[in-house]
């Protein structure tokens, strides 16, 4: 659970902190994905957000979540 918290901390700071996007945006994308925590999820896709069109390609990584949980 704490290894959880701290990668949902970290997804929210680097969306925070406006991190280089080069660097962020694997980051993010791959906890989108890849996390098991929704929290983490969640923090992700803000963070993602704070990146405006530049982030357009988490959107495909949204809209496969969203459909392998109906």
């Amino acid at each position: 659970a704490e290894s959880g918290y701290l990668r949902y901390r970290a997804a929210k700071a680097l969306g925070a902190v406006g991190a280089d996007f080069d660097v962020a945006f694997p980051a993010l994308l791959k906890a989108l994905k890849d996390d098991e925590s929704e929290s983490v999820h969640e923090a992700a896709a803000e963070a993602l957000g704070m990146y405006g069109p530049r982030a357009m390609a988490a959107v495909v990584a949204l809209v496969g979540r969203l459909i392998n949980q109906t």
